[in-house]
């Protein structure tokens, strides 16, 4: 499957060139920021993904810093659409950010041409040297995904049902079994909350660069932006906070492109409504569910909501502090972690945590 971030006639080039039918080639149209580019790239994979940038509005660094970032993030490289723009600052940035394959000759059999050798690796701006050198560090990059930690989304269905509790749960229960764990507020709201609740929070100098703190042996992350440094520190799980689904900042896509994934609800009247919307939306049925504040004898309504999703779904008990791992929580945090292939492997002997 082919993407296209351009208009429907590079589309029609990349099928022929590929020799795929135009079924196989999804075209987006023409945009206009390289912030859409990210949700395009996560909504399924794709065996090349073309970038016609001659649309985008942003400075030239700004468009080679975001393409790179989504490039890392999706794992595919970029095909570069710059027609009549080899001179231009957007390639030079590109360049320098690591893009090699580029297709810049606005004349239609050229720029055909220069399709099929950038579809086959080769680029037409950059010397040979220069290309391998750029496919080495794709292999490089390539390795890098293949030992990305594992991503754990936690969201919720109205604020405050508990997903940042949930989400320390987690971190705890799989630092307890020696598997380093990290825990990132994807708002960054809960964080500075703690900064001002804890004054004996251990902060090193060299953390804020990346928005980090650590309590109780565990490192906490505040700032979104720094998702792949926070990926690259040797992490085996990171847990991700996302909160509210029905906030404006909420993606669903970049949460459904998590590898486990859970959502935080409750039986309360304005809570039943976004438990609703969820088990309505596109990504209810790749989630686990953890209902909060809910009594024993209400156990028989939860089943009834989650007649559908039964065996996912889970009751939080009472956990008056976070950051003590909760014992009765910890046979739920198994069979959700059981659903990462590998779980079983990664578990170590068990270390013993510090409370307040």
């Amino acid at each position: 499957m082919i993407l296209v971030i351009g208009d429907s006639t590079t589309g029609m080039h990349a099928a022929e060139v590929a020799e795929v039918s135009l079924k196989d080639v999804v075209v987006t149209g023409k945009i206009q920021s390289v912030y859409d580019v990210e949700n395009l790239v996560k909504k399924r994979s794709y065996d090349e993904i073309i970038v016609d940038v001659s649309y985008f509005t942003e400075d030239p660094e700004t468009v080679a810093t975001e393409l790179k970032k989504y490039s890392i993030t999706c794992g595919k490289r970029f095909i570069i659409l710059a027609l009549g723009m080899a001179e231009y600052d957007i390639v030079k940035e590109l360049i320098k950010k690591g893009f090699y394959l580029f297709v810049t000759n606005p004349m239609s059999g050229k720029m055909k041409e220069e399709l099929r050798q950038a579809m086959s690796g080769y680029s037409s701006l950059l010397t040979e040297e220069e290309t391998t050198v750029e496919k080495a560090k794709e292999k490089e990059k390539s390795s890098f995904l293949e030992n990305k930690p594992t991503s754990i989304a936690i969201a919720g269905c109205c604020r405050r049902i508990g997903t940042t509790t949930l989400s320390l749960q987690i971190a705890l229960y799989l630092e307890s079994l020696g598997i380093r764990c990290a825990y990132v507020s994807m708002s960054g709201n809960d964080i500075q909350i703690m900064r001002r609740m804890f004054t004996d929070l251990e902060i090193d100098d060299n953390d804020k660069s990346i928005g980090r703190i650590r309590y109780e042996g565990l490192d906490m992350y505040d700032d979104p932006s720094k998702t792949i440094d926070i990926e690259g520190l040797g992490y085996k799980y990171i847990v991700y906070d996302y909160g509210d689904v029905h906030v404006d900042t909420f993606n669903q896509y970049q949460f459904i492109d998590n590898d486990l994934k859970a959502i935080v609800c409750g039986i309360k009247p304005l809570e039943i409504v976004g438990v609703k919307d969820i088990i309505n939306s596109v990504y209810s049925s790749k989630c686990y569910y953890y209902y909060n504040f809910v009594e024993e004898k209400a156990r028989g309504e939860v089943a009834d909501i989650q007649r559908t999703y039964d065996k996912k779904t889970f009751l939080i008990p009472y956990i008056p502090n976070p950051y003590v791992l909760n014992q009765k929580l910890k046979p739920s945090l198994e069979k959700f972690l059981m659903t990462d292939g590998d779980f079983s492997e990664k578990k170590k002997k068990p270390k013993k945590f510090g409370i307040f």
